[in-house]
C-alpha cells in the first residue's frame, strides 16, 4: 500500500471487524451495531517516523482509539481511519 503519503503525525488504522451474526446466531443491522475502537496501525506519518517522543508506534500495532476519532475513507474497497497519534490511547502489547 505505497499509493500516497501520510503527512505530519498521522496514521492508518484497519478497524477490527464488526461481527455480523451474534453468538446465537441473530443476524445484527449494521445500525445496531457500536464503531470499532480498534484497529491495526499499516501506515504512519513522515513526522513520527523521525521524532523520538513517537517510537512506540509502528505499522503492525495493534491500537485502541478514541471513539470520535478520525477520518473514514475506503481504499480499495477497504475501510480504513486517518487518525492523528493523540486520538490513539493503547498500544496493545504483541499476543
Amino acid at each position: 500500500m505505497k499509493d500516497f503519503t501520510l503527512l505530519g503525525t498521522r496514521v492508518l488504522v484497519k478497524q477490527r471487524e464488526i461481527k455480523k451474526q451474534s453468538g446465537g446466531g441473530i443476524i445484527l443491522p449494521a445500525a445496531g451495531q457500536a464503531k470499532p475502537l480498534e484497529g491495526i496501525v499499516v501506515a504512519v506519518g513522515e513526522s513520527i517516523k523521525t521524532q523520538e517522543e513517537f517510537h512506540l508506534i509502528r505499522t503492525g500495532n495493534r491500537v485502541l482509539f478514541d471513539p470520535f476519532a478520525g477520518i473514514e475513507i475506503t481504499i480499495y474497497e477497504e475501510p480504513y481511519l486517518i487518525m492523528d497519534i493523540e486520538d490513539i490511547v493503547l498500544i496493545f502489547d504483541k499476543e
